[in-house]
């Protein structure tokens, strides 16, 4: 098309019908635009064309990167493993662009000129999920399950599998002050697309234990901080080469005492060792405190404990506890089986030993994998000598007290007996990609649903979905509903009310789980905002009166004889003197040709609230703020409605005066018929004239889409058209 057609064809359409550009979801449900709180004022004349989107659109505005600004609009999406695209529209043009991803999986297929979309980068639907809320003391390790969510190819197609690059998530977990971090990894394999990374944390991370003969004291709670980062690995081992995804924060972890106490395994009066109570599983971790209390009449400055296991047990290592008081070193074997710990008293200034107990060390052990070994309990055995201030070596009778003359000879064993069960679970894990449910079927009649997955975590570090083996239910169906076959979560548009909390609980077989989503649910009255609640006639823009029109031949009506009423009488107030002489010229005309002066038309939009109360509290929170509104036009568009449509006319979201009078326009329920929003338009008898007429050169429409760091999964849209040469640009 040349430019003269070109121009021409933008004249027919600013005087026809669209002025300004519509930005809209391709996808309905997709996500909402949001309401600026900063809106162009309109013109005394109401928009004559087609409205744009949330932000100002219309006439060409200040220039932007690569051409004159049309409209600028924020917009929330939410979070799905399918790309989400908007649509620009202004006149005959259109452009759309997929809203970028935030992090991508890079396809390592080779290019050929056969297989191009081999090439396209695959969005990244990885989600993460502790698996335990706390952590106790007795139990010091910290899981989290990593999924790959199941995209349009398959179980984790977009990540795993399939050919396409496999990805290595990183588990990075922050412990409370300084007292550093630690990190696992794992990548998502087989069927379920699923891995589990766990990290045993150090007793360091704990409040100090009591020691034995003192009564514990009540101490603030300690927390840590998981995170975790996507990277493709290098090789076929899941080593860090490229990041896909920067540190997440994932949550905050409470570190809890032990939930079953401590047995005391005693050598004498020097030494105890603190054992746990808690049930012992394939693949348990648990640390065995070490507790010295000083005698200074003995005359002791250290000792070397030698600690050796039996039956399906390895010594991962010892921490000290004490560093500042205690100096300690620990030798491993190559096969983990026995650990030797020289422990010394470190001299400061005041060199005298606090006269109490003191946790010098702790040991940190393993069960091993059920499949090494059958066995049903494994022993530790420990022997201890003490260290002497002057640097000689006094063996101590592992079990009782000895005498002074049997110290140099005699060395005894202490021994400890451990029950190990059979693996079981640990925890029922349901997972979603979104905890998050946006009820628009109160609006639409249309059910929303949310995916569900079940999972079960055992003891030893195994995972297995179990989704269809489970049964769930929800708490409060007025508020979430749930699939019988746990797969899913919906709302269905019966609900009536929205929740910061809303439970489901899962069950498989004697376990349980608890899922908890976040239910936003509209405020009513929903907001029905029309940019010009009063419509005019355009003075000297006629149009054909289709009323007047049957089989072709053109008949008076009422609303002819009406139209003669308000040019020649005196309307609210308004005398005839008002009327020119080429408005009073044209109404013989106007009678004879069957034609009408135009009213004005205003652009409709429908905007909501979504709120969740947390019952709990009784606190109320709104989606994004309480000052957002988001856009709901294109949800509700088959509800709108004019309730006297003999005064106004609605052509999708656009409201054209039909005859003078007052009417509103509504937005009816879905569910019940109901009116769920109004809003009063007036069609007036005075006339107003068109002061311009702009025209604009557009050769194309560009739409650029940029995230929002104002809003979680927030993103602006901006409209522009290129920038013309000047010579283009002469009519």
């Amino acid at each position: 098309m040349d430019l003269a057609s070109r121009m021409v064809l933008l004249l027919v359409t600013i005087a026809g019908v669209a002025g300004s550009v519509e930005v809209h979801f391709e996808n309905k449900d997709g996500g909402f635009f949001l309401k600026h709180t900063a809106k162009q004022p309109y013109q005394a004349v109401a928009d004559l064309g087609t409205p744009g989107g949330a932000g100002a659109g219309g006439a060409l505005g200040g220039s932007s990167a690569g051409g004159a600004q049309l409209s600028v609009d924020r917009f929330t999406v939410f979070e799905t493993s399918q790309p989400m695209s908007v649509r620009a529209t202004y006149g005959p043009f259109s452009t759309k662009q997929t809203v970028p991803a935030r992090y991508i999986v890079p396809d390592p297929m080779p290019f050929n000129a056969s297989g191009l979309l081999n090439e396209i980068d695959h969005h990244l639907d990885m989600s993460a999920h502790i698996v335990r809320g706390e952590v106790p003391r007795d139990s010091p390790v910290l899981r989290v399950l990593f999924h790959a969510g199941a995209g349009a190819d398959g179980p984790g197609a977009a990540v795993v599998g399939g050919g396409r690059q496999p990805v290595c998530i990183v588990l990075q977990v922050q412990g409370p002050g300084a007292a550093g971090s630690l990190s696992a990894s794992c990548s998502p394999d087989g069927e379920d697309g699923v891995c589990l990374a766990e990290v045993v944390l150090p007793a360091g991370w704990w409040v100090p234990l009591p020691p034995p003969d003192e009564k514990p004291v009540k101490t603030p709670p300690r927390y840590a901080k998981v995170s975790y980062s996507v990277v493709e690995p290098r090789g076929s081992e899941c080593l860090p080469r490229v990041q896909i995804q920067p540190v997440t924060r994932l949550g905050a972890v409470a570190l809890t005492a032990a939930k079953a106490g401590y047995r005391e395994l005693r050598s004498d009066q020097h030494l105890v060792i603190l054992a746990a109570h808690a049930p012992l599983y394939p693949r348990s971790t648990m640390h065995f405190p070490v507790f010295f209390y000083n005698q200074p009449a003995d005359g002791i400055n250290g000792f070397v404990l030698r600690a050796r296991v039996k039956s399906g047990l390895k010594i991962l290592g010892g921490e000290a506890s004490s560093p500042d008081a205690w100096n300690v070193s620990v030798d491993l074997n190559p096969k983990l089986t026995v650990a030797t710990v020289m422990a010394f008293r470190r001299k400061g200034p005041d060199s005298s030993p606090p006269p109490r107990a003191e946790e010098v060390l702790t040991f940190v052990v393993q069960v091993l994998d059920e499949g090494a070994e059958l066995w049903d309990e494994g022993r530790l055995v420990w022997t201890v000598r003490y260290l002497a201030a002057d640097g000689s070596t006094t063996p101590r009778h592992a079990m009782r007290p000895q005498r002074d003359s049997d110290r140099d000879t005699q060395r005894r064993k202490i021994t400890a007996r451990l029950e190990v069960h059979k693996d079981d679970i640990q925890a029922v894990l349901p997972i979603s990609k979104n905890w998050e449910v946006m009820n628009t079927a109160v609006l639409t009649g249309r059910q929303v649903s949310q995916a569900m997955k079940v999972f079960i975590v055992s003891q030893a570090g195994k995972v297995a979905d179990v989704t269809l083996q489970s049964s769930c239910h929800s708490e409060d169906e007025s508020i979430l509903k749930v699939s019988s076959s746990c797969s899913s979560v919906y709302v269905d548009g019966s609900e009536i009310r929205g929740s910061w909390n809303a439970s489901v609980l899962v069950k498989y077989g004697t376990y349980t789980g608890l899922a908890q989503f976040k239910v936003w649910m509209p405020e009513f009255p929903l907001e029905v905002s029309v940019a010009d609640f009063r419509l005019s006639q355009v003075k000297g823009w006629r149009v054909p009166d289709e009323q007047q029109r049957t089989n072709g031949k053109i008949k008076r009506s009422v609303d002819e004889q009406r139209w003669d009423e308000i040019d020649a009488s005196v309307i609210d107030g308004q005398s005839n003197e008002m009327i020119t002489e080429d408005v009073g010229n044209s109404l013989d005309e106007d009678k004879n040709s069957g034609c009408k002066l135009r009213f004005q038309q205003s652009p409709v939009e429908v905007y909501a609230r979504f709120l969740a109360a947390d019952h709990d509290s009784g606190r109320v929170s709104y989606f994004v703020s309480r000052r957002t509104w988001l856009r709901v036009t294109d949800l509700v568009m088959s509800l709108l409605r004019i309730s006297d449509p003999r005064i106004a006319s609605l052509h999708g979201h656009i409201v054209q005066g039909r005859s003078i009078g007052r009417t509103e326009v509504q937005v009816l329920s879905a569910i019940s018929g109901r009116v769920i929003g109004a809003k009063e338009l007036r069609v007036g008898s005075d006339k107003v004239s068109m002061t311009r007429l702009r025209v604009d050169v557009v050769s194309g429409l560009q739409l650029n889409i940029v995230p929002d760091s104002a809003i979680d999964n927030g993103y602006i849209a901006e409209t522009s058209v290129p920038e013309s040469s000047p010579r283009s640009t002469r009519l």
